[in-house]
């Protein structure tokens, strides 16, 4: 692997729960990524890749409790560290792409005038200067007559062209890593497409590291260089794409895999018991695993070497 952008290691964020005690989101996640990489982070709604996004942005909220290393190429020291220093770090160095471009996007500012200001902000421009490098930012993510629609305001746009007005804010700074938080889920099918395609052009033509966010193994599988399969906040298997995709060795990447087969294909993990709660021990995921032993319900399995990638499971590969 080439030498990493970014290094995250041993992460943990816990959120404050009923009575202010924490609730744990994210437990002991590592993650790296090399210029020109797309990585993909699947799993369940709760398996904390959002929050992951959001702890290497710096964009959690107070009161959520932080922990870990978090390490950028050409930067000194630890960005998780107490009292390290972050200005400039998103937005320069970091580029966020939200999943709903309606909310992420500012309704009282015109589409130009949000790339223009990002570009005063984090590249010094002045406003002139600004308004035509957004027109031009505008241009080269796909919206066709640039100069009218930097003039729109973001409900005057449709779905797709506003996620490429946040898409274009995203690059506004000269990012080297893109964080992209689910960004077709609020799109319609025909524009989904457009807006990956889009996201893929700009990591094989500028070098940009991409860390996309995903329900969808078929998706990852198809434009992934890596991908990280989490559950209930800790990476379960992590591979090359395609291996991944093909010959899952998780029981809970199993039943991702199988849940996007044709019915006819997919066998008993597609469909897994409701979700509980985490249990206190053992693995997290023993509770809706058909295989799930006694070592399983008292030991937490740790990532380990399998195949072509790692796993974190006592019994890799044999769920089929």
């Amino acid at each position: 692997m080439r030498a990493p952008l970014l290094a995250l290691t041993g992460l943990e964020v816990a959120f404050a729960g009923a009575g202010g005690a924490p609730v744990a989101a994210v437990r002991g996640v590592d993650l790296a990524l090399a210029p020109g990489e797309v990585l993909a982070l699947i799993g369940e709604s709760g398996s904390g890749k959002s929050t992951i996004l959001l702890a290497i942005a710096g964009l959690l909220g107070p009161g959520t409790r932080v922990a870990g290393s978090l390490r950028l190429a050409g930067i000194a020291g630890d960005l998780l560290a107490p009292g390290a220093g972050r200005r400039g770090i998103a937005g320069r160095r970091l580029g966020m792409v939200f999943q709903n471009p309606a909310a992420s996007l500012n309704p009282v500012l015109a589409a130009g005038a949000q790339v223009a200001e990002v570009l005063r902000v984090h590249r010094g421009l002045g406003r002139a200067r600004a308004a035509a490098a957004a027109e031009a930012l505008l241009a080269r993510v796909g919206i066709g007559d640039a100069r009218a629609r930097a003039a729109a305001f973001p409900h005057q746009l449709s779905g797709g062209l506003m996620q490429r007005v946040a898409i274009a804010a995203a690059l506004a700074g000269g990012p080297d890593i893109v964080l992209a938080d689910e960004p077709t889920t609020a799109l319609d099918a025909t524009v989904q497409a457009g807006v990956v395609d889009l996201l893929l052009d700009l990591v094989d033509r500028d070098g940009l590291a991409l860390a996309l966010v995903t329900h969808d193994l078929a998706l990852a599988g198809s434009v992934a260089d890596r991908v990280a399969v989490l559950y209930a906040g800790r990476v379960v298997e992590t591979a090359p794409a395609r291996a991944l995709a093909t010959r899952p060795a998780h029981p809970y990447a199993v039943a991702l895999a199988r849940a996007a087969a044709p019915a006819a294909t997919r066998g008993p993990f597609a469909e897994l018991p409701p979700a509980g709660p985490v249990p206190a021990v053992g693995c997290p995921f023993a509770p809706r695993c058909a295989l799930a032993v006694a070592r399983c319900r008292a030991e937490l399995p740790v990532l380990a070497p399998f195949g072509a990638g790692a796993v974190a499971c006592f019994r890799p590969g044999e769920a089929r």
